[in-house]
Formats: structure tokens, sequence, C-alpha cells
């Protein structure tokens, strides 16, 4: 990645990034942009939603592992065509259900 890409990278993960930045940032170029974006603990359900469709599977992924993601984000996750995401979004899945919230 760039070194513009980075920067946009770690703004996109800063919770203090405003909403509006949030949505062009969520479709950036750059994949890693994109899951940085993921990885905002503010980031609107709405998003998040988008995101976990997203081509990239690193973005997908990021979302999968992420405690903060409601259920049936993560149920769509563990149906998801890359096995990684698909576990990963499994294992999430059973933590949350053992009370594993983040």
């Amino acid at each position: 990645a760039d070194e513009s890409a980075r920067v946009r990278a770690r703004v996109a993960e800063n919770p203090e990034t405003p909403e509006h930045l949030l949505l062009k940032l969520a479709e950036d170029a750059d994949a890693d942009v994109r899951q940085g974006v993921s990885e905002n603990p503010k980031l609107p359900v709405s998003l998040l939603e988008r995101l976990a469709k997203d081509d990239s599977e690193d973005v997908r992924l990021a979302i999968a592992g992420n405690h903060k993601v409601p259920n049936a984000i993560l149920s769509a996750l563990a149906e998801d065509d890359n096995t990684f995401v698909a576990a990963a979004a499994s294992k999430t899945l059973t933590e949350l259900a053992s009370g594993a919230r983040a």
C-alpha cells in the first residue's frame, strides 16, 4: 500500500473520524482502507452490513473476528465462500454465545 493509503487506513480506524468520512472511506479502492473502516468501533451497522459483503477477504475476515458485530452479520459471514472468513465468524459466534463480548 502506498503512504497515502496507510494514512487513510489510520483515519478509517480512528473512533473520532466523522461518519460522513467513514462512508467515503468504506468505498476506497484500497482494501486496507476498507479494512480500517471495518475495525472502527463507532461504525454504523449499515456500513458493517455493506463491508461484510466486501470483495476483499481481509475486510470480511476483520469483521468476522469482531465481537461488536451484530449476530445477524456474523451468521451471514459464517456462510462465507472463504473458509477462513466462515471459520472466524463461527468462532466469534461461539465465543459470544459463551458470554465473551469484548
